[in-house]
């Protein structure tokens, strides 16, 4: 048998533990970085004032394209 294993890397300071995906959005364009506890906890600390001032929106539903 074998098995694959996916080690995430946080794709700051190239740490491996408890790394986790976090996904974001920035004009109209989403992103995905994988993160340690403490740079998600970094990214979410410089992102807070806008988050703070900024409203959710509800994601729209693509319309099919016409063939």
């Amino acid at each position: 048998m074998r098995t694959t294993k996916v080690i995430l890397v946080d794709d700051i300071d190239g740490s491996e533990e408890d790394v986790r995906t976090v996904t974001f959005a920035l004009e109209n364009r989403l992103y995905e970085v994988d993160l340690s506890p403490a740079n998600a906890e970094a990214l979410e600390a410089a992102l807070r004032p806008y988050l703070d001032a900024g409203r959710p929106v509800k994601r729209r539903k693509r319309q099919p394209k016409a063939a």
